[in-house]
């Protein structure tokens, strides 16, 4: 068996592509074996997105580091290749247990804002649809630095997961990370009422989802508390 640190080594000098490779030839084997059972998958992806964090001093809090411990300028010694990216982030206030002076030019103290979770590393995407009665099965995986957002991910990985399957999915189940338009644009299609996507509200901004009200035909409230109509629409162009 190869130690550690040799492990280690293959697999950051390794090329991609191979990787890649392998990964497609492994799932087409097994579509071929599902085939032959009679077992049809594809129609339902899942798309999600995690974190890897890198071995470096920078993310380890009980190692002390006099400032800059985020700064993207300064490069980790331990990893020439990471980026410093944000975990979550939620931009709500911290309850307050004391009063404090408020200077007038900042009406909220910083250290009452949750600001996130930030590290060096990077993000691993998968798509991943079910197989009745056995599991889950990964069929496309993408790694990029930690400073892309989740929905960087959506439209590459999408195109693999196509190149794979050999058809469009018909449905998606993604987090509130990839409420986006274009998430809901890809599964709708006139051909095809029931393909939808399942994505949670994504609360961006102070706009909250329990502001949003909807007529008894489904049509969006506006502030007037008036039922607002669909006119018509244009092509937008992919955000990639």
């Amino acid at each position: 068996m190869p130690t550690e640190r040799h492990m280690a080594r293959l697999l950051r000098n390794i090329p991609n592509s191979t990787c890649q490779f392998l990964l497609e030839s492994s799932v087409q084997l097994l579509k071929q074996e599902f085939n032959r059972r009679g077992i049809q998958i594809g129609e339902c992806i899942s798309l999600d997105t995690k974190h890897i964090l890198t071995w470096v001093k920078e993310n380890n809090p009980k190692t002390y580091i006099q400032k800059g411990r985020f700064d993207k300028i300064k490069q980790p010694a331990g990893d020439p290749d990471c980026k410093v990216g944000c975990k979550r982030k939620h931009n709500k206030r911290i309850p307050q247990t004391q009063s404090c002076a408020t200077p007038t030019t900042n009406p909220i103290p910083a250290q009452m804002i949750a600001v996130g979770e930030y590290y060096w590393g990077y993000g691993s995407g998968i798509v991943v649809v079910k197989v009745p009665n056995l599991g889950e099965l990964v069929i496309a995986e993408m790694t990029q630095t930690f400073d892309h957002a989740d929905l960087s991910y959506f439209f590459p990985l999408m195109a693999k997961a196509e190149q794979i399957l050999g058809f469009r999915p018909r449905f998606g189940t993604f987090d509130a990370a990839f409420d986006a338009w274009y998430v809901y644009d890809y599964f709708h299609r006139d051909d095809d009422p029931q393909a939808f996507a399942a994505v949670p509200f994504g609360e961006k901004g102070d706009y909250k989802a329990k502001q949003r009200l909807f007529s008894p035909e489904g049509l969006p409230i506006c502030a007037a508390e008036l039922p607002m109509l669909l006119l018509f629409t244009r092509p937008l162009a992919k955000v990639g």
